[in-house]
């Protein structure tokens, strides 16, 4: 805050304002009560201005509204008489009458009529009085011997005022009294007495003027105000004298103030200021926060050629003084500033706003009167609230407006505008696309220069709606959505990121290349043909098949492949499988010796036997006992084709009567010998094949088609090519 100090001309009064290191006072007249006397001490109590008004008498004035007072009673004086002083407390108005040497007791409980209860004769001129408790303390005008100029007046009994004590200060013209002190402002200077006995007064100090700044000769002490530790003196023509009376034996100057009237007469003190009349000059308000250097804060004179202003009171920020025949003068002091305020925009900072609109508004004790405003450094200017500012560039700018009352104090009220006109960097939302979850997770995050306040999220053309990532879209029909994230900056800039998500929940199609079943020969190479498989949005995903299962074609059993394909938003397909049956194959015994002639007698000898070539590469032959007819036994499958072709059935009791090959069983010689060479299938179990060795007549299982191969290869007999030749050969076409 600030105070300012401001020159008011008005019809009736001018004002002077001296600029010093502290705050000023404003000082404005607002009225003037012009009484029918000559108007020379004011005493202020309640509501009420009591004013001693000379020849005259009391004058009582209703000051409700400090600035404009009304007359409510008066009371008048028969005789010579001249109200000089006066002092209110309770119902009771004591007025000091200077002609009369009177002290006189007014009884004011109804201020419209005011009436004397009590009358107390002085030694001498009455000048001015004091009320504490039941006593009241006079100083008195003396001008002959045997006068007192200080005495204390019993008043318990306000219609029989009774003498206590006194003491002949000399020429007094006012007394204050502070605990068991009073302080008497005599014409030689403020002496100090205890009162602590009021019938014995006893003077213990005196702040005597004669030794400081002016120098040569005793000074009158016109008024006295006592605070604290200190006496400030209204000392005509010294001007303000303060001393420090911490020590009322040895009361010691510290400071002065020169009224330049040469006639001060009366001094009040508030808080850190103190009030000085001169009758000279008029009205003087000093800081005295240090009392060793005073500063002048403001001055009123009513530039009247007639004026005296020789008292005063202070109430609030109004000072009445009292300015001889020209009646009670009110004085307006502001030394407040307007209430402390801050500047509302229209827009929240940061903003994206270059023109924000300003609001500003106080209140002050006398009134606002006009507001200025200023940008960042620059030059304040008048303005209204509300007021829009000129185009602002973007970044930070203080903003300051500031509210003058009627005084010209001032308080400036401060605010920051942050413009931002750019948007958050450009970003993409996050979400996993193409997918078969029809509630997607979105996830989203930029950055901006200032801040990010908000995000926003629309489908396709509908609405945008406040949220935070991650966040689970709505259920979204199959095919393609735009999702647009928007980030809102705090000053409302935005920015859009968009992504595209495919809700796709059809599995793909699986198709077999080739037949989905497959029957092979035991001993055949199998190839897979593989499968395609489509989708409806990622298209051929043939690539993305999984083949699993293996093929055995050298044993007998069914196989399977399956296939299998999952797209990119997670369908599985279908699994399609193809089904390969390895078997043997019903074997076609073929003669290819049409044109051969054959040794019947040689082919019959070894009919059953098994034999190896021993003139070519080892081949394997078979003599079927049944066709007498060789057959290759070049591969396991040729071989266990022959077996199963060639085979005979036989039930099981009739097998058991043949001794398996590694046991000692003779088994049934006869049954041996007629199935000696010869193969036998189980025609009771599960189609099990056995040899018969045509040399011991025991039995080998052909359980396998390997498993036969080796059997043969290990029982065959080595037969010359010669030999060989004269049996016939078969085939057996599978």
């Amino acid at each position: 805050m600030k105070n300012v100090i401001k020159l008011f001309i008005l019809s009736f009064s001018s004002f002077v304002f001296l600029i010093s290191s502290v705050s000023a006072a404003t000082l404005f007249e607002t009225g003037v009560n012009d009484t029918p006397g000559n108007a020379d001490a004011v005493f202020v109590s309640g509501d009420f201005l009591y004013i001693a008004d000379g020849t005259a008498g009391m004058q009582i004035y209703n000051i409700t509204n400090l600035a404009e007072s009304s007359l409510v009673g008066s009371l008048s004086f028969s005789g010579y008489t001249y109200s000089i002083g006066i002092f209110v407390v309770g119902n009771y108005a004591y007025v000091a009458d200077d002609y009369a040497q009177k002290l006189r007791i007014v009884d004011i409980s109804n201020p419209a009529a005011p009436i004397q209860v009590g009358l107390f004769s002085a030694s001498s001129s009455v000048k001015n009085v004091t009320v504490v408790g039941n006593y009241a303390y006079i100083a008195n005008g003396t001008l002959f011997s045997g006068q007192k100029g200080f005495e204390i007046i019993d008043i318990s009994n306000p219609a029989s005022p009774t003498l206590v004590g006194s003491y002949n200060s000399g020429f007094s013209n006012d007394v204050k009294v502070v605990g068991d002190f009073a302080y008497v402002a005599a014409s030689s200077g403020v002496k100090i007495f205890n009162v602590s006995n009021p019938a014995s007064p006893t003077l213990v100090g005196t702040a005597s003027m004669t030794t400081y700044s002016y120098g040569g000769g005793i000074r009158t002490a016109k008024g006295i105000f006592v605070s604290g530790d200190y006496i400030f003196i209204a000392a005509d023509s010294a001007g303000l004298q303060i001393f420090d009376a911490s020590n009322p034996v040895l009361p010691v100057y510290v400071g002065e103030f020169d009224t330049s009237g040469d006639a001060a007469n009366s001094v009040k003190v508030v808080g850190n200021n103190a009030y000085i009349v001169d009758i000279n000059t008029g009205l003087y308000i000093v800081d005295i926060s240090n009392p060793v250097t005073p500063l002048l804060i403001g001055t009123y004179d009513s530039s009247t050629s007639s004026s005296v202003m020789n008292s005063l009171e202070v109430v609030q920020n109004y000072v009445y003084i009292t300015d001889g025949s020209l009646g009670v003068r009110t004085i307006r002091t502001d030394f407040i500033a307007p209430i402390s305020f801050t500047p509302v925009f229209n827009i929240v900072s940061p903003a994206n706003n270059t023109t924000p609109t300003l609001t500003f508004s106080t209140t002050d004790n006398i009134g606002i009167s006009s507001y200025q405003v200023k940008v960042d450094s620059g030059d304040f200017a008048a303005q209204i609230s509300p007021y829009t500012l000129p185009a602002l560039i973007e970044g930070s700018h203080t903003i300051t407006a500031r509210a003058y009352d009627a005084a010209g104090n001032y308080t400036d009220g401060t605010v920051t505008v942050v413009i931002d006109l750019t948007a958050p960097t450009a970003f993409t939302p996050v979400i996993t696309s193409p997918t078969n979850d029809t509630t997607p997770t979105l996830t989203f995050s930029a950055t901006d220069n200032n801040s990010i306040a908000a995000y926003q999220v629309k489908i396709d053309s509908g609405d945008f709606s406040t949220q935070t990532s991650p966040y689970t879209l709505p259920a979204l029909t199959e095919g393609s959505h735009t999702i647009t994230a928007r980030a809102y900056d705090a000053a409302g800039n935005y920015t859009d990121g968009t992504v595209t998500v495919v809700i796709d929940t059809t599995a793909p199609v699986i198709t077999i290349s080739g037949d989905a079943k497959i029957t092979l020969p035991i001993g055949s190479t199998y190839t897979d043909k593989g499968a395609a498989a489509t989708d409806n949005v990622d298209g051929d995903i043939t690539s993305s098949i999984v083949k699993t299962g293996t093929v055995n074609t050298n044993k007998e059993g069914s196989y399977f492949i399956a296939y299998n394909a999952t797209d990119a938003a997670g369908n599985a397909a279908t699994e399609v499988k193809r089904h390969i049956v390895i078997k043997p194959v019903a074997a076609i015994l073929k003669d290819l010796n049409k044109n051969i002639k054959a040794d019947p007698i040689f082919t019959d000898k070894i009919k059953g036997k098994i034999f190896i070539q021993t003139e070519g590469k080892g081949e394997a032959w078979y003599v079927s006992p049944k066709t007498g007819k060789k057959y290759s036994l070049g591969k396991p499958a040729d071989a266990f084709a022959i077996i199963k072709k060639l085979g005979i059935g036989i039930s099981n009791a009739d097998l058991a009567k043949i001794p398996r090959n590694g046991t000692k069983d003779k088994g049934n010689q006869a049954m041996m010998n007629r199935l000696k060479g010869k193969i036998l299938i189980q025609v009771q179990s599960k189609g099990e094949a056995w040899y018969v060795h045509p040399i011991t007549g025991k039995r080998y299982f052909l359980g396998r088609p390997a498993d036969a191969f080796k059997l043969i290869k290990r029982m065959a007999i080595g037969i010359t090519n010669a030999n060989l030749n004269k049996v016939s050969t078969g085939l057996v076409v599978r």
